[in-house]
Parts: structure tokens; C-alpha cells; sequence
């Protein structure tokens, strides 16, 4: 007999095959097979059992707070069955139930705290059933399943299409039920992550989860700042197009795991336990399956859109209005301290009145830095402005010529397209004497053709027989001055307004003057 303390035979047997591959795994088979109960009893303590410990602790805590989102057409809700080909209504919660598409979602906490929502992609509730409303036209109904088989019906509460982010409300007879037992995830920060930390993702793949029981993979982080592939159909020139969301721009990570069909929505948890992201496949929607996915993490920008969308809120993006110059930095002659092939974004134009000209930003200046960034192309120039908010203040580092300038730009907000699809079912904004605006790059729709940027705030809604219908003013009308104080941002239009008490004296930007009276 001998024992892993000592030389087995076969160690014997094989030493005069020094060099032999054979040999060698010969060797390594037998020790192991020698040492296979030694190292069972000593497993307890073996990093890899404690981490396999910490991964089932941590699917354990959160999978609680998985959903499974099916859409239901309404029209699939009823079924023949029988010889007499009676008709009759089927349950979602039914075994034999299928859905005509699925996805994951997250509980997390509401605005109020005692209603949990769900969040999930936008695009795998794409024309639900919105919150307050009927079922209208081709849209789907949306049933969420829990752990424990329990579900209940749902609606859009909020989505935002540029982010490919939407919240849904929980149905609030059920939820006053107290039947739910819902324990929704706080939103972790995701500014820390680096490459090489795993996550686990728990989700819904292929919508198997009929039990509400949520499947779990784990994935190490690849690299950051991805994109999504391109869509071949779209021409690269027509950037609104080409790049309909802000992932377009390299907000994702790439994890090694393979985020299937139905994993979109599913939740991103470091081995903190803390939720820092959300899944997407997008990677799958190209009509295969990759060996990579993509997360949407939770760094400050995202966390700002989830926070909006809680609250009901349309998502608003931050906006520079420049025109660049795609080609790569090259820089004439030398200039002590900078390569001739630079990092950065060249701006090839300011365009009037924007924010970019504004803050006094040339043609020519090249963007090295923003807000502490390093900008090493235009996409990571559009990137981190989109992810701030409008009005916000943010520093510059530009070369101009041969002198490296700090200036301080305050952004305007992303025109919003594709209006129609975004849901928010609370006002950001509240109407003062029948008005409501916004900045006034806020609608591509309104913008003056050909593109240009007008000083002030933009009517983009009026109440009907209001003060500020009876004045004459539209939709589309650009504010430029209060009772001769100039506005450029609805925070300032609402101070202003509301510091006056009668009459209001509104200089628009085609010159006219309009007097709104007292409510």
C-alpha cells in the first residue's frame, strides 16, 4: 500500500520515460485518482468550493427579485379546444401556456416604495400595453411570473428607446393583495467594475422559467465601452439610423457568457451581491447565437435613466451641437508634449447658438477630455455628453493650435426622436398658464429646417383654453424672453413665471411680442 505522502508505483514505472507525453499523463491520472478522497475531505476548505458556496448564496438571495415577462397578444388568450370546438379563455399561468415572445425583468424599488416595478429592455416590451391605458390596436398584453409560479399583469409604466431601458407597473390589485411577497434589489453602482470581475446573470432563457425559477449563468467581464454590431440594412451615414441607441456610442460590457433569447432584462450581480447591470441580447437578435453577451452596467450615467424612468419621466440626454471629423487626429507640425497622431475628436463645426458655440467652442479644437474623460474618438465624445443631463456644466480640454485650452460648457438636450415610442406616464415638467416646455433642441420635429438652434425654450404642449391658448402661442414656438429676461432652460422659464404675478410679456424668436394674462 502507499498513500500521496509517498511515491506511488506508477511514478516508478513511468521515470524512465522522461519526456514522454504519455508518460506524463499517466502520471498526472494516477495521483489523481490516488488523491481524489484526500482532497474530497479536505474540500470544505479549497477556495473553490468556498467560492462555489458564495455563488449559491448569492443566486439564493436574488433570485427572488427574477421575473418572467411573456407579451400576449390578446387574440392569444383564446384557444379552441374539444369536439364541439368550444372556445375558451387560457390562463398564463398554465403549464401549456406559450407566449408569443419572452424576456427577464428585475423587481426593483418604485417611487413608491411600497410598489416595486420591473425593469427590463425596452425592446422586449416594445408596444405593450401602456400604464392608465386600454389595450389599443396590435399591442400585447404583458404577464410578469414570479418564484413561486405567482404572476400577475403589467404594464409600460415608462420606456425609453435611446437607452433600450423600460419600467413596468405591477398590477395594483395584486400588489395590495399582499399575496406577492415581492422583495425587490436595490440598484448597484457599477462606476468601480473593471475587466476581469465576474458577474452572475439570472434571467429567463427561451422563457423555460413556467415555474418562475430563475437560471443562473456567470460570466468574467471581457473588456468595456462595447457596442452592439452594426445593422447591415442601415447606411453608417445616417447616424440617427445607423446608431439608434446610446450602447451604439460604447456604453456596454462584453461578459463571456452567452446571453440568449429571453436573457435580455436579466440582472447582472457581482460577487458583492450587488445588482450592477442589466443583460441584453442583443447579440442573439442578430439571428444567431454568439459566445459573448452584452450588459447595460449601472455606472452613473445608466443609474440617472433608471432613476428618470422610475419616475415616470421621459429620459433626457445631454447635446453639444458640433459636427466632427471622423478621420483620425493629426496634428500639422509638432507641439511639445502631444504625438503628431493625437487621442481626441476634432470638431469640425460649432453650430450657431448651440451649446457648443455657447460655451465657445471653435472649429478646428480638438476634444482631448471631458469631464476628466480622455476622448480617444467621436464616439466617446457623443457617449459621455449623452450620458449627462441637460444644464449640466461640464469642463473641456481642447487643444486649439498649439495651446491646450480648459473651457466650461453647459450641454443643451438631445432632440428626441422616435416620439411615439416613448412612454412616460409622468409630466417632468408641469404646465404653467397652459404652457409646457422644454429646451430648445428638445423635438427633431420642431427644429427649424434646414438644421438650426434658436436661443430660448420651446412650447411643446398647450392645455386647451388655457391663458396660453387664449394668447395665440403654439406648439413649435420658441421663447427667447419673459418680461425682457432672457430664458435658455425650462428651469429658468419656471423661475421666472412663477415669480409673476400678473400679466407675462413673452418675446418669441420670430420677434413677436405676446402678453399671456394671469390663471
Amino acid at each position: 500500500m502507499w498513500s500521496c505522502e509517498s511515491t506511488p508505483p506508477v511514478f516508478k514505472a513511468v521515470s524512465t520515460a522522461r519526456g514522454s507525453l504519455r508518460g506524463l499523463l499517466v502520471v498526472v491520472l494516477a495521483f489523481g485518482a490516488c488523491c481524489s478522497t484526500t482532497l474530497l475531505a479536505q474540500a470544505p476548505a479549497l477556495p473553490v468550493v468556498a467560492f462555489e458556496k458564495t455563488v449559491q448564496n448569492l443566486v439564493e438571495r436574488n433570485q427572488g427579485a427574477i421575473v418572467s415577462i411573456a407579451r400576449v397578444r390578446p387574440s392569444a388568450t383564446e384557444m379552441i379546444i374539444g369536439p364541439d370546438q368550444r372556445v375558451t379563455r387560457l390562463d398564463p399561468l398554465d403549464p401549456d401556456f406559450v407566449p408569443n415572445e419572452f424576456a427577464s425583468g428585475i423587481l426593483i424599488r418604485g417611487a413608491n416604495p411600497q410598489e416595486p416595478v420591473v425593469l427590463t429592455c425596452y425592446h422586449a416590451v416594445r408596444n405593450g400595453q401602456r400604464y392608465g391605458q386600454p389595450v389599443k390596436g396590435d399591442q400585447s398584453r404583458l404577464f410578469v411570473t414570479f418564484t413561486g409560479r405567482k404572476g400577475c399583469w403589467a404594464t409600460v409604466f415608462a420606456a425609453d428607446p435611446r437607452s433600450d431601458l423600460a419600467v413596468l407597473a405591477l398590477d395594483s390589485g395584486a400588489l395590495r393583495s399582499g399575496d406577492l411577497n415581492l422583495t425587490p434589489l436595490e440598484l448597484g453602482r457599477a462606476d468601480e467594475m473593471t475587466k476581469g470581475q465576474f458577474v452572475l446573470l439570472l434571467g429567463n432563457p427561451y422563457a423555460i422559467a413556467r415555474d418562475g425559477s430563475a437560471s443562473v449563468t456567470m460570466g468574467m467581464i471581457s473588456n468595456m465601452t462595447r457596442r452592439p454590431p452594426p445593422d447591415p440594412l442601415v447606411a453608417r451615414d445616417d447616424s440617427r439610423k445607423a446608431k439608434p441607441t446610446i450602447h451604439y456610442f460604447g456604453t456596454l460590457w462584453q461578459v463571456d457568457a452567452r446571453l440568449s433569447l429571453g436573457m435580455s432584462g436579466a440582472a447582472a450581480i457581482n460577487l458583492n451581491g450587488e445588482l450592477v447591470g442589466i443583460g441584453s441580447s442583443l447579440a442573439a437578435l442578430d439571428g444567431y447565437e454568439k459566445s459573448s453577451g452584452f450588459v447595460v452596467p449601472f455606472d452613473t450615467g445608466v443609474r440617472r435613466i433608471v432613476e428618470s424612468l422610475i419616475r415616470g419621466e421621459e429620459v433626457e440626454y445631454g447635446f453639444l451641437g458640433v459636427s466632427l471629423n471622423r478621420a483620425p487626429v493629426v496634428i500639422p507640425r509638432a507641439i511639445e508634449g502631444y504625438p503628431r497622431v493625437l487621442y481626441g475628436t476634432q470638431v469640425e463645426m460649432a453650430y450657431p447658438y448651440s451649446p457648443a458655440w455657447n460655451g465657445r467652442i471653435e472649429p478646428g479644437d480638438i476634444v482631448l477630455e471631458i469631464g476628466g474623460v480622455r476622448i480617444l474618438q467621436g464616439d466617446d465624445l457623443m457617449r459621455e455628453v449623452g450620458l449627462k443631463a441637460p444644464g449640466t456644466v461640464v469642463p473641456f480640454k481642447v487643444l486649439r493650435g498649439q495651446q491646450e485650452l480648459q473651457l466650461s460648457v453647459r450641454l443643451g438636450k438631445w432632440p428626441v426622436d422616435w416620439e411615439d415610442q416613448i412612454v412616460a406616464s409622468g409630466a417632468r415638467r408641469a404646465a404653467l398658464r397652459g404652457l409646457t416646455v422644454d429646451y430648445s433642441t428638445g423635438r427633431w420635429k420642431l427644429l427649424p429646417q434646414p438644421i438650426r438652434f434658436l436661443p430660448g425654450v420651446l412650447v411643446t404642449e398647450i392645455v386647451a383654453e388655457s391663458a396660453g391658448s387664449r394668447a395665440g402661442l403654439h406648439v413649435g414656438d420658441f421663447i427667447t424672453e419673459v418680461n425682457g429676461q432672457p430664458v435658455g432652460t425650462p428651469a429658468e422659464f419656471t423661475t421666472l413665471v412663477t415669480a409673476a404675478a400678473g400679466k407675462l410679456k413673452l418675446t418669441l424668436a420670430d420677434g413677436r411680442q405676446v402678453t399671456v394674462d394671469a390663471e
